[in-house]
């Protein structure tokens, strides 16, 4: 099936829960509408896999411009174009739908729509590159936003859903905070009270977890 086509189905579900989850805390906002139907058959653009591949050793990229270059009445329109002009590779869009998540100028309800359908369109083979840089640098930092990247972590691999749930963790507060807690202690096995709020020990937990998976991954 059309990866563009799952990630508008996934992120109409994905985004009314969130805007729920808004609604119960703060004031009813307008509703964006959303992006219309799409065209099928794209081909998602061929890259290397980088699949077990770990940040630890490397350098940490930091994202310091939050500036999308999209004027916040544009944004909804340019969300639509994003999703359905088929001659703009998958992860050309991506990127700049997550680029228009992290822009504060821009409306909160664009911007977490636009986190929705970005998640849906990057990879597992490429969160690490796209994804990770936002959630440590805390550029999606609504809760609102928070609640719709760790639930959509949930579907991913251990090599991108133990990293962004300790960003989550380390940024955000209670209920979303709490997930992300135990969603790291159920993956790895141990207790949330016993690492409680050492962010160094969880980081070494998961470590130990991404490295182990890839000693087994060579061996298969």
């Amino acid at each position: 099936m059309n990866r563009r086509y799952i990630a508008l189905v996934s992120g109409v579900i994905a985004l009314s829960v969130a805007l729920y989850l808004g609604i119960k805390s703060k004031p009813p906002t307008e509703n964006s509408q959303q992006t219309t139907a799409l065209t099928d058959d794209s081909q998602k653009e061929n890259r290397p896999s980088t699949k077990g591949s770990s940040s630890q050793g490397k350098p940490r990229q930091t994202l310091k411009n939050r500036s999308s270059g999209i004027a916040p009445d544009q944004a909804e329109a340019e969300i639509s174009r994003l999703l359905q002009d088929e001659k703009i590779p998958i992860r050309q869009a991506s990127q700049k739908l997550l680029a228009m998540a992290a822009d504060p100028k821009i409306r909160k309800e664009m911007r977490e729509e636009s986190l929705t359908h970005a998640l849906n369109l990057v990879s597992d083979e490429d969160y690490e590159e796209l994804v990770m840089p936002y959630l440590r640098d805390n550029l999606f930092e609504e809760p609102t936003m928070q609640r719709v990247a760790l639930d959509e972590a949930y579907n991913r691999d251990d090599f991108a859903k133990l990293p962004a749930a300790l960003a989550i963790f380390s940024h955000s507060q209670d209920e979303v905070r709490l997930d992300a807690q135990e969603l790291m202690a159920f993956m790895l096995n141990r207790d949330a009270e016993e690492l409680g709020e050492n962010l160094d020990a969880w980081q070494q937990a998961i470590n130990e977890h991404i490295e182990k998976l890839r000693s087994e991954q060579l061996e298969e």
